[in-house]
């Protein structure tokens, strides 16, 4: 028989079989996220936090050193997961989910006068929040149509001086972002991020056209619930997950893999 998540109850399902069944028939479908968990899934993790003590990863002592080898395991999967044998050339920061780490990205982002985040028009909505910290910086912003060309893209950026205060340690060239989701929230299309990521790391259409040095994100959270994602194939230099939308659980937690 196949099991059913936890928390939709078929409509013959006997009470009691199914959490929520006693009450009435839930249809769960969430269009830019993943099924919910298993009954079995839940088990499963409930039982390997019960089994050991876990303390804070950053302190000292078993507890804190059985975090750390959970947490370094779980980095591992997700690494392999995402980047096969290509893991060793890119970090995971684990996040409060896609959001955080975008948030994360904005405020560490080497901002300058003449920067350009510049984003597709179906990203999701947290990107545009990335506006807030760019534009504190000196960057402008330019939000693109699903079908803009690689060199619409660089077109964005300008030749206007960097700013010394953040970019002296980068030789002084300044940096531009670009954002984009592997397959849209909004209408499940499907960019072609290794042909943008390709022309944007150029120097004949990322440097010479736009001015400055390109680095591109790809919002992965959608596409790794509808299947595999081989992140170094796609060239991007930044990607964001939450993975409650590639597992079902749990929520509130997310990761930024970066190269």
């Amino acid at each position: 028989a196949c099991e059913l998540p936890g928390l939709i109850s078929p409509l013959d399902a006997a009470a009691g079989d199914v959490p929520g069944a006693e009450s009435q028939a839930i249809v769960y479908l969430d269009w830019a996220g993943a099924a919910l968990p298993l009954r079995s899934q839940l088990a499963d993790a409930a039982a390997a936090v019960a089994g050991q003590t876990l303390g804070n990863p950053h302190c000292t002592g078993p507890a804190a050193f059985a975090s750390m080898l959970a947490e370094d395991a779980a980095r591992a999967q997700l690494l392999a997961h995402f980047c096969g044998h290509r893991a060793h050339e890119w970090d995971l920061i684990f996040t409060a989910g896609a959001t955080s780490a975008l948030k994360l990205v904005s405020e560490c982002f080497p901002w300058a006068d003449g920067s350009r985040l510049a984003f597709a028009s179906d990203s999701h909505t947290s990107v545009i929040g990335m506006r807030g910290p760019a534009g504190a910086a000196g960057a402008g912003f330019a939000c693109l149509p699903p079908d803009a060309p690689p060199s619409a893209w660089a077109a964005t950026a300008t030749h206007a001086s960097p700013s010394v205060r953040h970019l002296a340690f980068f030789n002084n060239s300044s940096f531009n972002l670009a954002v984009l989701p592997l397959e849209s929230n909004f209408d499940g299309r499907n960019y072609d991020v290794r042909r943008l990521a390709s022309a944007l790391h150029s120097p004949h259409e990322g440097h010479e056209q736009g001015g400055g040095q390109w680095l591109v994100l790809v919002d992965i959270a959608k596409a790794a619930g509808t299947g595999p994602v081989d992140l170094p194939g796609l060239g991007a230099d930044f990607a964001v997950l939450s993975l409650y939308k590639l597992a079902g659980a749990p929520t509130g937690l997310g990761c930024l893999l970066a190269t």
